[in-house]
C-alpha cells in the first residue's frame, strides 16, 4: 500500500502499466527508486516460473482495415493461438485476462466458451484446448474505492 496525497488515503498498489511508465501514483520518483524498482519487477518476472503472453491491438489501424469483429475477441484469439504454441508438450495451464466491464467480461466469456468447448481454432481442436486449458480467469483490478482487494 501507498499513501495517495491527492485522495489523502492509503491504497493498494496496481502494477499497471501505464502508471509505471509515466512514474504515477505509488510509481512516483518521490515514493520509489523508480530504476530499482524496474530492475527488480525484471529480475522477479524472469525468475517466475511462468510464460507472460501479451496481446496488442492498434484499434485506429485494427478499424481503419474494415474489421468488425470485437476487438477483445479477436484478441482472444491471437492470445489463445500463441499460448497453444506455448504449451508443447502437453503441458496445461491457466489463462489470466484483465477485467475490463461487466457486459465486456460476460460477451468475452461467451465467445471463450464457444472456442474452446464447441468450436475451435483455425487448426486447434476443442479436445486439444481442453488438454492444456485448466481455466480461463478474469483478474479485476481492485475495488471502486481502490482501498480494498476484491
Amino acid at each position: 500500500m501507498y499513501f495517495d496525497n491527492k485522495y489523502k488515503e492509503y491504497r493498494y498498489v496496481c502494477f499497471h502499466s501505464r502508471e509505471i511508465r509515466r512514474h504515477d501514483n505509488a510509481f512516483n520518483d518521490k515514493l520509489i527508486n523508480h530504476s530499482q524498482f524496474t530492475n527488480d519487477l525484471t529480475d522477479l518476472l524472469k525468475n517466475t516460473n511462468c510464460i507472460i503472453i501479451s496481446i496488442t491491438i492498434d484499434l485506429e489501424e485494427y478499424l481503419r482495415q474494415g474489421y468488425l469483429h470485437n476487438v477483445y475477441e479477436t484478441a482472444f484469439d491471437f492470445l489463445l493461438e500463441r499460448y497453444i504454441y506455448a504449451t508443447k508438450n502437453y503441458k496445461k495451464g491457466i489463462i489470466m485476462l484483465e477485467a475490463r466491464g461487466k457486459d465486456e467480461d460476460k460477451k468475452l466469456l461467451k465467445h471463450i466458451y464457444d472456442v474452446i468447448n464447441i468450436r475451435g481454432r483455425k487448426n486447434i481442436t476443442t479436445q486439444e484446448l481442453n488438454s492444456k486449458i485448466a481455466g480461463v480467469y478474469f483478474n479485476p483490478k481492485w475495488n471502486e474505492k481502490y482501498t480494498q482487494l476484491i
